[in-house]
């Protein structure tokens, strides 16, 4: 980390695949692969050991109903379910 760097707080957005975005077009062609809910979830908690216990994590899913989500995180519990993972891990 940079020490000149150093962010109060953050916000991880996982990449979702909505339709009609070149994006999902690359999706559906096989040239793109988003992280599945799971896999996310796993990503996200090691970057979690790495954050500085002063940085505050605001948020970590872009609020997206569901059903407009093609593929990626498509559980809106992303933060519970990292937190759960986190504890299972202590």
């Amino acid at each position: 980390i940079d020490a000149n760097f150093k962010p109060d707080m953050i916000k991880i957005y996982p990449c979702l695949v909505l339709g009609g975005t070149r994006l999902h077009d690359w999706w559906k062609q096989g040239k793109y692969s988003p992280y599945t809910t799971e896999e996310a979830a796993e990503l996200i908690c090691e970057l979690k050991r790495h954050i500085p216990a002063w940085i505050r994590i605001m948020r970590v899913q872009r609020d997206i109903p569901a059903f407009l989500i093609e593929a990626g995180v498509t559980k809106g519990n992303l933060r519970e379910l990292i937190q759960k993972k986190l504890r299972e891990q202590e």
